[in-house]
């Protein structure tokens, strides 16, 4: 037996096997790509071609795929949901309250103990300074999960037992992050305007602030993707789930509606994965737009 099995090995799903062989845990994982679990094989992680095969491995299963739609396609295939009786499955997916709490649902009928946390950093970040993991479910189900999950985080918080709360409160953190992100924009077309540099702002902002990085990254006008940053299509992601629950819970959408906007603009130029600063050219643009007119 592992002491966890981990689905879907994307950015965040290998970098959570990675951090937890290296704190010294057996590790077992599956991707749909075999390939990319291969990879890891040299730093002792166990890759398995079945499904049902790194779930039974594992008393804990760890999923970070890309949505959950994908997460309930994989375990609605034949013979998969027979293997997770017993097991406790801890979903790091992203996604939306509503999402959680239908998993949760399933899972349950399918005799899981279920649990639903969020990540509140990059995948380069773990386990580091400042590191951030909320889980939310059965109390009994936190204690199980809380020394794995401590080579993780440094800051793990059990966020309670209804199953919404992680991602609940993921959605709200995530609003003001990002939104500070987008908003930083506005602020270098201020300085534009006016032929002041950006990397004046940029001093302005105290090291370590995402409003800075993003500023400093439109003034070098290179926006291939980094460590430590997102994509055009991460951000679009999390603005859709904004959407999503603002339109389910009678919230008023203007906020997520006017940046999706420029996210959708972006990927109409192809940029999905671009850094996520290079939407300044969105709105350098829809400026000249106006001017035309």
């Amino acid at each position: 037996m592992s002491d966890v099995s981990i689905i879907g090995l994307g950015a965040m799903g290998s970098a959570i096997a990675r951090k937890l062989l290296a704190s010294g845990l057996t590790v077992t994982a599956w991707n749909r790509t075999l390939a990319k679990a291969r990879a890891l094989e040299p730093e002792g992680l166990s890759a398995v071609e079945e499904l049902s095969e790194a779930i039974r491995t594992s008393e804990r299963v760890i999923v970070c795929v890309i949505d959950y739609d994908a997460s309930k396609s994989l375990f609605e295939q034949s013979g998969v949901a027979n293997s997770l009786d017993g097991r406790s499955v801890l979903q790091l997916t992203g996604g939306t309250p509503a999402n959680a709490s239908d998993a949760g649902e399933w899972m349950h009928s399918n005799g899981t103990t279920y649990m639903d946390g969020a990540i509140m950093c990059y995948p380069g970040d773990l386990g580091a300074h400042g590191s951030q993991v909320l889980v939310a479910g059965p109390d009994a189900g936190f204690s199980d999960w809380q020394e794995t999950l401590s080579f993780l985080a440094k800051d793990l918080r059990y966020v309670g037992s209804n199953i919404r709360a992680a991602k609940t409160l993921d959605m709200a953190l995530l609003s003001r992050f990002v939104g500070l992100k987008f908003s930083a924009m506005h602020g270098a077309r201020i300085c534009e305007s006016e032929d002041v540099s950006l990397l004046e702002l940029a001093n302005l902002l105290p090291d370590g602030d995402n409003a800075k990085r993003m500023i400093e990254t439109i003034a070098s006008e290179d926006f291939t993707l980094r460590p430590g940053s997102a994509s055009v299509d991460v951000a679009a992601a999390a603005w859709g789930a904004m959407q999503s629950h603002a339109g389910a819970r009678g919230i008023n959408s203007e906020l997520p509606d006017l940046f999706m906007s420029w996210c959708q603009a972006g990927i109409d130029q192809g940029w999905g994965n671009l850094d996520n600063a290079c939407l300044i050219k969105v709105l350098r643009s829809s400026n000249e737009n106006r001017l035309r007119h």
